[in-house]
C-alpha cells in the first residue's frame, strides 16, 4: 500500500475532459453489451470530450491502464487497436481456448454446436497435441478481437506461431500439453553418455506456474529460425514435462522440467548433444530464462545453475567454478563465450528473438 502511494500515476492529477471520456467510454460499451472498444471509437468521444490531441488520448489511456481503470496494451497495432472495458471478459476468453479437458469439459450443448460447426477435429488435436487452428478462435472469439487476442497470447507466450509442417495457422499452447506421448516420439531411446547437460534452480526454491510452458515458446520460436527452409526442419516433439527441440539440423536440445522434494529444488534441465554448440545453446537459454524470469514472474529471481563436468562422470559443477576451470564444452579458453543481452525487461519479443 505505501509503495503504491508513492508511485506518480497515483498521484496525478485528471482533467475534467478526461473522466468525461471514461465515463462515455464505459457508457457506451454497457449500452452496446460489449467489453472493449476500438481505439477510432475511444479518439472519437475524446474529441467529444473536449480532448483536443491525439497523442494526448494515448496519455489519457496509459494513465487509466496503469491505475487498472481498463486495459490498453501497445506493444502491436493489433493490441493499440483495443481498450479493454472489461478485464474479465479476456479471462473468459482465453479460458475458452486454454482449459482442462477433464474439470472443464464442454456441455453436451457445447459439444453439438461445435460439431455443428464443423471444428471438433480442432478441438480433439487442441487436447490431444496442444495444437490449436486459427478455425479454433476465430469460432470460439468474437471475430473482431481474434487478431487482438492472438498477439496479445503472443505477447504473454501463452501461445506461440507452430511453423512445422504444412498447415498454415497453428498455433501451439504449452499449457495444454500433458504427459500422454501422442505419437510415442518422445520414448525414443536416448543414449544419456552422449548427453552434455546443465540443470537451472529458481533461487526461491520452486519453479513458478508458466515459466517452462513460456521457455518452451520461445524454444520453438527460435528452433523454426535456426532452419535455412521448411523442406529440412524438423519438429519438436513436446510433452508437458519433456520436449526435444532442433536448433538447427545438428543439435538436438532436451528441455525438462523437473518437480523437486522436500532434499531437492525444482529445476530446469537442459541437455544437447552436440558439444561444438554447447556454448551457444547455453547463452540461448539462459537469455531465454532471464526474458522470461524479468517480463512474466511477479518478484523477479535469480537462477542457480550448474553443469556436468563432462558426458561420462555427470559431476555438477556450479557455473561460477565451471567459468573458472574452463569447463569444456561450456567454456573454452579459445572461444569467448557470447555475452548475454544486458537486460532482458521489456525487450520486443520480435527483437529478443533476433539477437539470439
Amino acid at each position: 500500500e505505501h509503495v503504491t502511494r508513492r508511485q506518480e500515476y497515483v498521484n496525478r492529477a485528471v482533467s475534467l475532459q478526461w473522466m468525461q471520456c471514461l465515463d462515455s467510454m464505459l457508457t457506451r460499451a454497457k449500452e452496446m453489451d460489449v467489453s472493449w472498444l476500438k481505439l477510432q471509437s475511444v479518439r472519437k468521444l475524446g474529441k467529444e470530450a473536449g480532448i483536443k490531441s491525439l497523442s494526448e488520448i494515448d496519455v489519457m489511456l496509459e494513465l487509466f491502464h496503469e491505475l487498472g481503470v481498463l486495459v490498453h496494451l501497445t506493444a502491436t497495432a493489433n493490441l493499440k487497436d483495443i481498450i479493454v472495458t472489461n478485464a474479465q471478459w479476456l479471462v473468459d476468453s482465453i479460458s475458452k481456448v486454454i482449459r482442462d479437458g477433464e474439470i472443464h469439459r464442454y456441455s453436451d450443448k457445447e459439444e453439438e454446436e461445435i460439431e455443428n460447426a464443423g471444428i471438433m477435429d480442432d478441438v480433439n488435436r487442441l487436447f490431444k497435441n496442444a495444437l490449436a487452428s486459427r478455425d479454433l478462435f476465430d469460432y470460439f472469439w468474437d471475430r473482431d478481437a481474434v487478431e487482438f487476442l492472438l498477439d496479445l497470447m503472443r505477447r504473454t507466450l501463452l501461445m506461440g506461431d507452430w511453423k512445422f509442417g504444412n498447415e498454415k495457422d497453428l498455433y501451439l499452447i504449452p499449457s495444454m500439453l500433458t504427459d500422454v506421448d501422442p505419437n510415442g516420439w518422445s520414448n525414443t531411446q536416448l543414449d544419456e553418455k552422449k548427453l552434455y547437460q546443465c540443470w537451472f534452480e529458481p533461487s526461491i526454491g520452486f519453479l513458478p506456474i508458466g515459466v517452462f510452458e513460456r521457455l518452451i515458446c520461445l524454444a520453438i520460436a527460435h528452433s523454426a529460425n535456426t532452419f535455412d527452409s521448411t523442406e529440412n526442419i524438423k519438429e519438436p516433439i513436446l510433452r508437458k514435462n519433456f520436449n526435444r527441440v532442433w536448433f538447427g539440423p545438428d543439435c538436438e536440445v532436451i528441455l525438462e522440467s523437473k518437480h523437486g522434494s522436500d532434499s531437492q529444488a525444482d529445476m530446469i534441465m537442459m541437455s544437447l548433444d552436440n558439444p561444438e554448440r554447447a556454448q551457444r545453446v547455453f547463452t540461448v537459454i539462459v537469455s531465454m530464462l532471464q526474458k522470461v524470469t524479468a517480463d512474466f514472474t511477479v518478484n523477479s529471481f535469480d537462477w542457480n545453475i550448474f553443469v556436468d563436468s563432462d558426458a561420462e562422470s555427470r559431476e555438477r559443477i556450479p557455473l561460477r567454478v565451471a567459468r573458472k576451470r574452463k569447463t569444456k564444452p561450456w567454456f573454452s579458453e579459445k572461444k569467448k563465450t557470447q555475452e548475454l543481452i544486458p537486460d532482458m525487461a521489456n525487450v520486443n519479443l520480435g527483437s529478443f528473438l533476433d539477437s539470439l
